[in-house]
């Protein structure tokens, strides 16, 4: 933690925070838009820009080259632009064009300068591959301008921009100035992937847009979470990459922040709580269980239903249940499940029989189970024979404000479509 406190290593610390705070916030929008792909062809499209700089003004200095970073974006959207009038090209192709084209360009641009063997062109590949530990105080005062600059920006349109990744057809049908906040948008997007690049670089700088994002989306329910959530988690990825090159030189910088938001990003998509790997098993166990529940339980109605009086000798209660099932090792498996439910019990002499719980739990399913049956039948005009196949899915998701709905819907009915009673509702 010591070399944290360093003046130099600060301006680097500082400088990559503002990065991950600007990135968070174009970043959002673009994972919400489903335009991750376009950031990452600006970030690739960034070289060409800084080598065309370096070749008209031999310096490498960071304000210089960022102009020729900006001419270079904007070109390549043109392109993306130009392309997307060829209606015979997929979206992905379109972009996979501009990408491939504007960053081979810049490759051998930069090859062709690096000939000269200086210094100066030496530092153009940081662009390239990143050097997020170069960055001083004299740079973080651009980075900070520029990122408070993108900040206003998304405040003031924050609700325009929201709508338009959610629904930008009906918005365009409105009379509003979204010509003006798509501008806005990509020149925020294309200024933080220009100063981005040099900590992370081009490479990875589109990795980077959309990570903390994609993170957050698992925890958040609001897009303002979202944005927050998102910062949080860069400005982790940024700690830890930092701190990591502080105490391991020969660690790269960039490389480890990126990697370090993708590990997050692991990280809550197994452990979200309801979005998660983790929640959805659970979850899909609990229902699975609870639906197995339910028909066992609609067995035992079946079976009580039949066999007047609920009671069974000895092991006929097997034998009942196996009549009922796929297979016949399913009846022991019900039974005891059963009785470990405490829907049935054991008395003497060797007799099984129904508790007025196991009772009511069939009764609850079973009644679902031929309203619905009922309600296909009647309203919407399908065959009583095919009705049960249906009936054996909405059984477990009926609920009791529903269940009420349909009885009254279908005038308090006795029978189901095949005669059978409907179980009366329970006080």
């Amino acid at each position: 933690m010591e070399g944290l406190l360093h003046p130099v290593v600060g301006g680097v610390l500082v400088g990559n925070l503002l990065i991950a705070v600007g990135s968070a916030l174009v970043g959002t929008f673009a994972v919400l838009r489903r335009e991750a792909m376009v950031g990452d062809v600006m970030a690739h499209a960034v070289v060409p820009g800084i080598g065309v700089a370096y070749a008209i003004v031999h310096r490498a200095e960071l304000p210089v080259l960022l102009w020729g970073a900006y001419l270079s974006v904007a070109v390549a959207l043109m392109g993306v632009s130009l392309l997307r009038k060829e209606s015979r090209l997929r979206e992905d192709a379109r972009l996979g064009i501009v990408l491939s084209v504007a960053f081979g360009g810049g490759i051998i641009l930069l090859t062709a300068l690096q000939r000269g063997q200086g210094v100066q062109q030496a530092a153009l590949w940081r662009f390239l591959f990143g050097q997020a530990a170069a960055i001083t105080w004299s740079d973080v005062g651009l980075i900070a301008g520029i990122v408070t600059l993108v900040g206003i920006f998304i405040a003031v349109a924050f609700k325009e921009l929201v709508a338009l990744a959610f629904d930008a057809a009906f918005l365009h049908t409105l009379p509003l100035p979204l010509r003006w906040v798509e501008f806005g948008y990509r020149i925020a997007v294309a200024s933080v992937i220009v100063v981005g690049v040099y900590s992370v670089g081009a490479l990875l700088m589109g990795a980077f847009l959309v990570l903390p994002p994609m993170a957050a989306r698992f925890f958040a329910r609001r897009v303002k979470g979202m944005v927050l959530g998102a910062a949080v988690v860069a400005s982790v990825a940024v700690g830890i990459g930092v701190w990591l090159s502080v105490t391991f030189p020969r660690v790269a910088t960039g490389p480890v922040i990126v990697s370090t938001a993708a590990l997050l990003m692991g990280i809550s998509h197994v452990v979200a709580p309801r979005r998660g790997v983790l929640s959805q098993l659970w979850y899909g166990l609990g229902r699975w269980w609870r639906n197995w529940d339910e028909d066992a339980h609609k067995v035992l109605y079946q079976i009580v239903e039949q066999d007047v009086g609920g009671r069974w000798e000895g092991w006929h209660l097997w034998a009942f249940v196996g009549r009922r099932v796929r297979y016949r090792f399913q009846a022991v498996v019900v039974v005891l499940w059963l009785w470990l439910r405490g829907s049935v019990g054991w008395s003497a002499p060797q007799c099984w029989f129904v508790t007025q719980r196991g009772r009511e739990r069939a009764l609850r399913v079973v009644r679902r189970h031929r309203l619905w049956e009922l309600y296909l039948e009647r309203v919407l005009g399908i065959a009583p024979e095919s009705v049960h196949q249906e009936a054996e899915f909405i059984e477990h998701v009926l609920t009791p404000e529903l269940e009420e709905h349909l009885e009254e819907l279908l005038q308090y009915p006795q029978t189901d479509p095949h005669g059978r009673p409907i179980p009366p509702r329970q006080s």
